[in-house]
């Protein structure tokens, strides 16, 4: 296991218009298992889940983001299929769908370097739509 600075920046348009920057820099941990590369972070004040743990499981084809805390979620970002979950909040259980656009990666284990683009759409039990813009920078 490996200690990297990650970088984040969350852009999310509701169906409103209305556009919402998130940006932070926090440490996190960095390794491989299974054939697969795992990030894991802690979420700061910034982004609204202060204390959960988010963990992004990077695969050939996928990128699976799990958090833990306070909301508790899994999506999987996959092309090629929408996927339907349920995200766990303080205020109850919402339906989720995702719908990846784009998914981009590059990952650089040896110099513990790389970054992850993800482009999707995410309706919350139909209260709420919106796109969004994830970009992850991993340094070592």
């Amino acid at each position: 296991m490996s200690e990297i600075m990650i970088e984040i920046k969350s852009t999310i348009e509701q169906i409103d218009g209305e556009v919402n920057t998130i940006e932070m820099v926090t440490e996190g941990e960095l390794y491989q298992k299974n054939g697969s590369i795992f990030l894991m972070y802690y979420e700061s004040e910034v982004s609204g889940m202060e204390g959960s743990k988010t963990m992004l499981k990077i695969s050939e084809e996928t990128i699976t983001m799990t958090r833990f805390g306070q909301t508790n979620s899994k999506i999987i970002f996959d092309i090629n299929h929408p996927m339907t979950s349920v995200y766990h909040t303080p205020y109850g259980a919402f339906d989720m769908n995702v719908e990846t656009e784009s998914l981009e990666k590059s990952m650089d284990l040896e110099n513990l370097s790389g970054y992850i683009d993800i482009k999707y759409q995410m309706i919350l039990e139909q209260l709420s739509s919106s796109k969004n813009h994830l970009e992850i920078k991993i340094k070592s």
